[in-house]
């Protein structure tokens, strides 16, 4: 009998571990008898297989991912969806990967146009400047020229507050 019983606590401590439920009364099957012992291990089985199954359904859900506004509008862009509203609750995680580099890819793209687009922009304004006769060298001077008048006007201020402190 106490083989049996040690058998069973064995089978069902494997059985809760295995399954994540709780341990059932392991008192009680040391408590019964040997002509019990089959029906309350059955039973426990039975038991222990109820919760499995209730743990297995809430686990196991289809694999998803419920979607934010940013992904919403990444899924609408990436043209996987025609509106919000034909966009599911749960969408898969590879639908979404899928879009987010449909999307990567788009924005590099968009990137790469704005690059050329702004290095035209930048020669057309070279060559008006060029007309223009300004260049970088001519604004170099003409700010350290600044620069130096200013530092002659300080030093100027800073001489007259000197002689008026010496009379």
């Amino acid at each position: 009998m106490i083989r049996a019983v040690t058998g069973q606590r064995k089978i069902n401590s494997a059985l809760c571990r295995l399954y994540g439920t709780k341990a059932t009364g392991r008192r009680a099957l040391l408590t019964k008898g040997t002509g019990d012992l089959e029906r309350t291990f059955a039973n426990d089985l039975r038991v222990i297989s109820v919760r499995a199954a209730r743990t297995a359904r809430d686990t196991q859900k289809v694999p998803g991912y419920r979607p934010t506004k940013f992904d919403k509008r990444i899924l609408l862009w990436s043209g996987r969806f025609k509106n919000e509203g034909d966009i599911p609750a749960i969408v898969s995680f590879e639908m979404l990967n899928a879009a987010r580099n449909r999307a990567r890819v788009k924005t590099c793209y968009i990137m790469i146009g704005l690059t050329i687009v702004a290095c035209f922009a930048m020669i057309a304004s070279g060559k008006q400047a060029a007309e223009r006769h300004e260049s970088l060298t001519s604004w170099n001077r003409a700010k350290k020229a600044k620069w130096k008048e200013e530092a002659l006007r300080e030093q100027a201020a800073a001489l007259a507050i000197t002689d008026s402190k010496s009379q």
